[in-house]
């Protein structure tokens, strides 16, 4: 008897080390998913021969177990599981041991000899590799690391995930690296800090190396970048619709060695508007503007340069977003600055972002690419980021991989070019099978990060946040409706320049319902250090308003007659849930008059509207449909902060309605 004990009890501890090779959540969901899914009966002919022989009142529990959940087994519906599972001879002793313990637990103390289980190792969980790069670039990249991940695949076990993620502004990429992938809230939110939304990457894929070389002048102490050099090139091209192109070529004083100076003015005697990718939003537009600084180190002249290149297609965030545009306008007069593998998509009827998601056999109008005599190029390197608290020897192993899968060409089937500028067999008429790459700088970089904010249109703002009682509501993501309206609103000064306005109201002030009404926190004047604190100090002092009453539209009113005088294209953004309620207030049309400018200054009024029915509001609405009031609304409860404002600077400094 005390043999059959040792030999039980030896039997129970090879059935528990087999199944603790498992970890605890994989081997509890083995579990359920067999007996949910009705698995449980497959297996038990396994488990009868297992117990069949095993002597003592153990084994007949058992046994009379396996009867019992075999009974059970048959009322189940016989469904395969929707997700792939271990063999057979893995799952039969996990069945048993799971009957074992769950039904017959007061004979475990007996135990049983069980047969010998199946040594083979489950898959191991992948590694996880997450690519950052820009949204013009997210496809072509996504597609190649598809690739790369299906050929690891050896047999059933996939040894790597890889996952790409589409960069924001390069501004806020930049100081992600440097502050640790985290940024300071916005003053008077909830929170410390607000991390931002991305992942940290393990690559990164920017479209230049002055990114690379910008980002690295200021070392985060918890982040090593390491430029593993270029994987494909793309020059930037001026692209002009082909019916216009003869007259642009007609008029260059050098058709031979044009610059981008004289082809925007070529374009301009033409009767052509020049556009580019917004530099606030997209990367790409950023690098074009660097390029185009290349030709002067004047103030002046860049202002100049900025004045004739203006806003088209809404929104215009990245250059994807920008050549949708032209592909709904069935007869574009736009000239693009882009990358010449933008164009082929654009030319070759492909995807082009959300908005132009599906494929077309060909454009309604055809665009010639021209280039300057010393054009640059967008050289797309593959940076290693190791972060200080995840160093791993295996991801690195695989990020070594992926690099060696890339190469210097392996973008060439999306439309890029080879680290040498060379293009595909399959390139399309009116390019140059091989071109010199010339990449950007740094300094140049730096040039444009500086001085596109001083050269761009102003903007005079008047921002007008409702801190109404019904702006305490929650908000998904945030705790308040304020809460957003105040993210928003930081979000939307650090987009002002020096040679911007600014200043800020709130409503309703007042300690009761009759004494409700706007109140002035900074007075509007150009944007400097003391004017961005004290919006900023008054924005984290907004707090809930005492009194019962919303007063809207007087407020908007109160704003536009301070602004007159005090700036040139003044615009009213407006925070709110959208309710007026001030009795004896002004109506939409009384508001009309009150801010009608005779001189054509009237302030267009943006609202962005957060919570409730957002821009369905009647009160909203009211004022959009009052033709006297130059007003739009956008809804603001979900978008990203930096997305949504960027897209309304880019209007309003285009001066569009």
């Amino acid at each position: 008897m005390a043999a059959t004990v040792s030999l039980t009890a030896a039997s129970t501890v090879a059935i528990a080390s087999n199944i603790l090779d498992l970890n605890l959540p994989t081997s509890l969901a083995l579990i359920v998913v067999s007996v949910v899914a009705g698995l449980v009966g497959l297996f038990l002919d396994d488990f009868e021969r297992a117990v069949g022989a095993l002597p003592g009142a153990g084994a007949r529990a058992l046994r009379g177990s396996a009867a019992r959940l075999r009974a059970a087994a048959r009322r189940l519906p016989r469904r395969r599981p929707a997700v792939p599972l271990p063999g057979r001879r893995v799952l039969a002793p996990v069945a048993a041991f799971a009957v074992a313990a769950a039904v017959a637990y007061p004979a475990a103390s007996l135990a049983v000899r069980a047969p010998a289980f199946d040594d083979r190792a489950p898959c191991r969980p992948p590694i996880e590799l997450r690519v950052l790069t820009g949204p013009e670039n997210r496809d072509a990249v996504q597609e190649s690391v598809a690739a790369f991940a299906a050929r690891e695949t050896d047999g059933a076990c996939r040894p790597v995930n890889v996952t790409v993620f589409p960069a924001a502004s390069f501004t806020d990429v930049g100081l992600a690296f440097r502050d640790g992938w985290r940024r300071p809230a916005a003053e008077g939110t909830s929170g410390e800090v607000t991390p931002l939304l991305l992942p940290q990457p393990d690559v990164w894929i920017p479209a230049s190396r002055a990114e690379v070389d910008h980002v690295t002048e200021h070392p985060a102490p918890d982040v090593a970048l390491r430029d593993r050099g270029a994987i494909a090139a793309s020059p930037l091209v001026f692209a002009v619709p082909a019916n216009f192109t003869p007259r642009v070529q007609g008029t260059l004083p050098d058709p031979s060695a044009p610059t981008w100076g004289s082809l925007i003015d070529a374009a301009e005697r033409a009767g052509l508007t020049v556009a580019r990718p917004d530099p606030d939003l997209s990367e790409t537009g950023l690098l074009a503007t660097a390029e185009l600084y290349r030709e002067t180190r004047d103030p002046r002249a860049r202002a100049a340069l900025e004045g004739k290149i203006a806003s088209a297609g809404t929104p215009r965030a990245n250059v994807l977003d920008l050549l949708c545009s032209l592909r709904r306008d069935r007869d574009p007069a736009v000239a693009v600055v882009v990358p010449e593998n933008a164009w082929r998509a654009y030319e070759q009827g492909e995807p082009l972002g959300p908005d132009c998601a599906f494929p077309v056999s060909a454009p309604a109008r055809s665009y010639v690419p021209l280039r300057p005599a010393r054009g640059g190029s967008l050289d797309y390197r593959f940076v290693q980021v190791t972060w200080r608290d995840q160093v791993d020897r295996a991801r690195d192993a695989m990020i070594d991989r992926l690099r060696d899968w890339f190469g210097d060409a392996r973008l060439r089937a999306q439309g890029f070019r080879d680290t040498d500028g060379r293009t595909s067999d399959s390139r399309p008429t009116g390019i140059a099978a091989t071109v010199g790459v010339r990449g950007l700088d740094a300094a140049g970089l730096r040039a444009a990060l500086r001085d596109y904010p001083r050269a761009r249109p102003p903007v005079t703002a008047a921002y007008v946040v409702d801190q109404s009682g019904s702006m305490q509501k929650p908000v998904i993501g945030r705790s308040s409706r304020l809460d957003r309206a105040r993210e928003l609103a930081a979000q939307a000064l650090s987009l002002l320049g020096t040679t911007d306005s600014v200043g800020l109201w709130s409503f309703p002030w007042g300690r009761s319902a009759s004494s409700a009404e706007p109140r002035r926190h900074v007075e509007p004047g150009p944007v400097d250090a003391a004017r961005r604190s004290s919006v900023r100090r008054a924005l984290a002092g907004l707090d809930r308003a005492e009194g019962g009453h919303t007063p809207l539209y007087t407020a908007i009113g109160q704003a536009a007659e301070e602004l007159r005088g005090k700036g040139v294209n003044p615009a009213i953004i407006v925070f709110t849930d959208g309710y007026d309620s001030a009795p004896g207030g002004l109506s939409a049309a009384a508001l009309g008059d009150r801010i009608a400018a005779p001189d054509g200054g009237t302030p267009r009024v943006v609202f962005l509207a957060i919570g409730g029915r957002q821009c369905g509001e009647p009160d909203v609405r009211a004022l959009v449909r009052e033709p006297r009031v130059r007003a739009t609304c956008l809804d603001a409860s979900f978008p990203e902060a930096d997305q949504l404002i960027g897209r309304l600077f880019t209007d309003l400094r285009g001066g569009r309605r």
